[in-house]
């Protein structure tokens, strides 16, 4: 009996921690950062209620800067110019997901902000991404 009620706990705790990312889903820790004075920032906000297993890559100019679980935020470093944003679904549940992209600049003095969401259909689900308004994504994460 007790084998069997650790590997339940087990299995729940691997099925937990799966599930959450690098990033944080306390908007007190992020807002500071929006509204200091430095500029340059990208701010990635993932919505709950979609492939909650699924963790997401957060990828900034091909580098990886987090991971994203369901109601999580992360803050990066854009570069001055050209950017790359990219999300990358994974784990099992991932298959069959896209990975989209979005190409944005960023000139060292504004910030950058997206939400990613989904989309649902009968055959396909879909990750989308979103550029929006700083006024819209605080809106959207407090």
């Amino acid at each position: 009996m007790t084998f069997s009620k650790a590997g339940i706990f087990g299995l729940l705790s691997l099925l937990l921690v799966g599930c959450s990312g690098t990033g944080t889903s306390d908007y007190t820790f992020v807002a500071p950062v929006i509204d200091n004075d430095q500029k340059g920032k990208v701010f990635v906000r993932r919505e709950t209620g979609f492939a909650q297993l699924v963790v997401y890559d957060v990828n900034l100019n091909g580098t990886k800067v987090g991971e994203l679980g369901s109601g999580e935020m992360l803050v990066a470093n854009a570069n001055v110019g050209k950017n790359f944003l990219q999300i990358k679904p994974t784990g099992m549940s991932s298959i069959g997901l896209n990975s989209p992209m979005s190409e944005f600049s960023n000139d060292g003095n504004q910030n950058n902000f997206f939400i990613l969401g989904a989309k649902m259909g009968m055959l396909k689900n879909e990750i989308t991404m979103l550029e929006t308004t700083e006024d819209s994504w605080k809106k959207q994460s407090q």
